[in-house]
């Protein structure tokens, strides 16, 4: 989840203004600007981070929280219980 988010960042930091305003249709939705659809995928981004946090606070172990479990989703061995 870090490399693709890291990846969408460095694509959309190249971006100018002016592409920020370029307009898009799509069939299913109504015009909107390139900088719409960008929040709209930060909105969709933020949603599957909480869902994974979300998924790893219930199914830790009882009695152990992890402090912070963003931990778990950037590491496999993290996903070892120790």
């Amino acid at each position: 989840m870090q490399a693709v988010h890291k990846r969408w960042l460095a694509s959309v930091k190249q971006l100018r203004d002016a592409d920020l305003e370029h307009p898009l249709r799509f069939p299913w939705l109504p015009k909107m600007s390139v900088r719409q659809v960008l929040l709209l995928v930060i909105a969709h981004e933020v949603h599957h981070r909480a869902q994974l946090y979300t998924y790893i606070r219930l199914w830790e172990p009882l009695g152990r929280r992890y402090p912070k479990p963003w931990w778990v989703v950037q590491s496999p061995s993290a996903m070892a219980w120790e």
